[in-house]
């Protein structure tokens, strides 16, 4: 069974009002944040219109604002690197607008970006992403007919046909030996 970005986005959306923690891990996600405050179709002028966003920020007595924004980005279709370019305009339509409209001497937020749809380019780099950089997540949403909508977290990718160079030469070269 195949659904629409909306019908995608009102699950998602409609899961994090409830705030069931233990419903997102039994459906294998585990990016909710209770102490955030989501928005749906947060319109970011310029930047576009981000499906969801989550913020939980903290304005400190030294004027330090700190915390966390949570974007997500959602496709009926393949996520692909066009998505995750998308995700990041949308990361900095909010940090300009943190940084025009806030009185902050300076900033301490770390950006998650949250990528889902129904399948995952695997042809294309971008599929990398998540085993470099902690920030980024990739999930495929999926129907099961016992529990609805489901997801699998993508990480840890490693090409089917996958062959290795030999590089034991390599690492004895910058490897450095220690006598402790």
């Amino acid at each position: 069974m195949t659904f629409l970005e909306k019908e995608l986005e009102d699950f998602v959306f409609e899961m994090i009002k409830i705030g069931n923690e233990e419903e997102f891990e039994i459906r294998g996600f585990d990016e909710f944040n209770a102490d955030a405050t989501y928005f749906r179709q947060l319109a970011l002028g310029s930047y576009g219109v981000a499906d969801i966003v989550g913020f939980d920020l903290e304005l400190k007595k030294d004027k330090t604002l700190k915390g966390s924004i949570q974007v997500f980005e959602l496709k009926k279709q393949d996520v692909n690197k066009d998505t995750f370019i998308q995700a990041l305009k949308y990361v900095k339509g909010i940090k300009h607008f943190l940084e025009r409209e806030h009185d902050c001497k300076y900033f301490s937020i770390r950006f998650e970006i949250i990528l889902m749809g129904t399948d995952i380019d695997t042809n294309n780099c971008f599929i990398y992403l998540p085993d470099v950089f902690s920030e980024i997540k990739i999930y495929s949403a999926y129907f099961d007919p016992l529990n609805g909508i489901k997801f699998k977290l993508h990480e840890d990718y490693c090409p089917t046909n996958l062959v290795l160079p030999n590089i034991g030469d390599l690492l004895k070269k910058v490897t450095k030996e220690t006598h402790d």
